[in-house]
């Protein structure tokens, strides 16, 4: 069946407008998330790397030894650097059920500060990627990209001769007209046509995976979470001695992140980057044993099935987070594009339909009042998870004293 161009166009409305406001807060939230670490630097300075000379290897030792002198008692959980020199790294302690997150520079080791799990990174993170509500966050978040595939295929069908429009600039300002609206709206929308295709796509396997894993109990990095007390660690291993198991087995790896195992059946993990591109750092893992040193396991990214090989490259391309401040800065005015071609379109919904209808409220539909109440919910729930202080599970790790 051939359809017509109104057709079309109600096709478009609809991928567009029902879900327009749920679909502008998970576009938005999104371009926040991808320099949330960046924001974090302009606000507090511990968040910022102190050294400006460049360097080759993160000094995890360092850091563990600075925090061997200043944080005695304590137990590392984990840590974690970003790609970007520029930013700190960030080591997770944990002691008496309080977790501690303390910053370092990353060529240098030296602390620079510290503070609870609270914080800009983390509320952008569980507001984009769930809405911070329990089994169906995921879900919500990640079909929305069924309308953004929509969008694009219904959009070449709406937009006539569409080819001609990369070189026709928007003829008018914003201004209240509705035709200068639709002016920027189509090429906004025909420049950014890249963009949005691979954000409904990675956002499609972000869909598929949160589907399938549905109802799936996620249990703790490293085991189960049985509790193993601290008199029985004292033979356990340092991180510098782990980490130089890890190079011994992977020389070519740069650990970007680690996490202790909660007990002592479960293996201490090492994440990082060996120069494959385009891939997150869980696709290059070493698992080492943290009472004799052995490692037990080694996974390779150049080694990985296509399918697994793919699902690591989603997270780069979906956040940009694969060739430094320039390329996230690009997905950034991007993010803010396609968050203005979601309003731009519920505005001129909304002009098309208070010529037939003076109602204040009822233009936005039974859909479009469900999409805000959820994205009021999302606000408050989040804000609630990051301000609520959760006890820690103690990690079956060292407990840090001085060095001798």
């Amino acid at each position: 069946m051939k359809l017509n161009a109104k057709q079309w166009f109600n096709f478009h409305h609809y991928f567009g407008f029902v879900f327009s406001i749920l679909l502008a807060w998970v576009c938005f939230t999104g371009t926040l998330a991808t320099v949330s670490y960046e924001l974090q630097y302009i606000w507090d300075s511990k968040y910022r790397g102190v050294s400006s000379e460049p360097f080759e290897k993160v000094n995890w030792v360092a850091a563990e030894n600075n925090l061997r002198q200043q944080y005695p008692g304590w137990q590392i959980h984990g840590g974690r650097v970003r790609p970007q020199s520029y930013l700190a790294g960030e080591i997770y302690l944990i002691k008496d059920g309080k977790t501690l997150y303390v910053y370092f520079d990353q060529a240098t080791g030296e602390l620079t500060g510290e503070g609870s799990p609270s914080r800009i990174a983390s509320f952008l993170k569980r507001l984009h990627a769930n809405l911070s509500i329990p089994k169906w966050g995921s879900i919500i978040v990640t079909a929305t990209s069924i309308c953004l595939l929509g969008l694009l295929i219904t959009a070449p069908f709406v937009y006539r001769k569409w080819w001609q429009g990369f070189t026709k600039l928007p003829k008018q300002k914003l201004n209240a007209k509705r035709s200068s609206w639709a002016d920027w709206h189509k090429w906004l929308g025909l420049t950014s046509f890249w963009f949005v295709l691979i954000m409904a796509l990675s956002g499609l396997w972000y869909f598929y995976d949160a589907v399938s894993k549905f109802g799936q109990t996620k249990g703790p990095r490293g085991g189960s979470a049985q509790i193993e007390q601290p008199a029985e660690q004292a033979s356990l291993l340092y991180l510098d001695t782990i980490l130089t198991r890890v190079e011994e087995a992977r020389p070519e790896l740069a650990v970007t992140r680690f996490f202790y195992p909660r007990n002592s059946k479960a293996r201490f993990v090492a994440w990082g980057q060996d120069g494959t591109i385009l891939i997150r750092e869980r696709a290059n893992t070493v698992n080492v044993d943290v009472e004799t040193g052995e490692v037990t396991r080694v996974i390779k990214a150049q080694e990985l099935p296509f399918w697994d090989r793919l699902d690591h490259t989603m997270d780069p391309l979906h956040y940009g987070n694969f060739g430094g401040l320039e390329v996230k800065l690009i997905w950034v005015a991007f993010g803010l594009i396609l968050t203005f071609l979601c309003l731009s379109g519920m505005r001129m919904c909304y002009q098309r339909i208070q010529r037939h209808n003076n109602g204040r409220f009822g233009w936005l539909g039974l859909w479009g009042w469900v999409s805000l109440a959820i994205v009021l919910a999302s606000i408050y729930l989040t804000l609630q998870s990051t301000m609520t202080e959760r006890k820690a599970t103690p990690p079956y790790s060292p407990v840090l004293t001085a060095p001798q």
